[in-house]
């Protein structure tokens, strides 16, 4: 792997991150809405629920994406963009599975991981192309 696709690589981690946790942070302001907060206490949840769960996403995982990168890398699906939606969707998944997620939780980090996998591969084709 070349300095650029490391770079790509970092800067798509990054922002499937931030993706994972806005859309979670969307989750729960959907939550506060149906318990019909006001908009002060909705704006602060979200704040908070965006600064926790990125943290979070932030520190566990890093390891699982970078094998999910590797394993693309070896099989030669870097450019295929259904892989990296599915890694995305297992991770979320998996995390939903290995911390024991409510069902009403879970399917919430599925999606989160399918956003990230989205975010992800459109990074590292936007990096590509100007690297070309």
């Amino acid at each position: 792997m070349s300095d650029a696709e490391l770079s790509g690589a970092i800067k798509g981690w990054f922002c499937a991150c931030a993706v994972a946790s806005a859309v979670l942070m969307m989750f729960a302001i959907d939550d506060c809405v149906k318990a019909q907060f006001g908009i002060c206490k909705t704006l602060v949840t979200a704040l908070f629920c965006f600064s926790v769960t990125f943290i979070s996403v932030f520190i566990v995982t890093p390891v699982p994406s970078a094998i999910c990168l590797w394993l693309a890398h070896f099989l030669d699906l870097r450019r295929q963009p259904l892989s990296y939606l599915c890694f995305g969707t297992g991770l979320g998944y998996a995390f939903a599975f290995f911390f024991k997620a409510p069902p009403a939780f879970a399917w919430q980090l599925t999606v989160a991981g399918l956003a990230a996998g989205t975010a992800y591969w459109l990074v590292v084709q936007r990096e590509r192309m100007l690297a070309d």
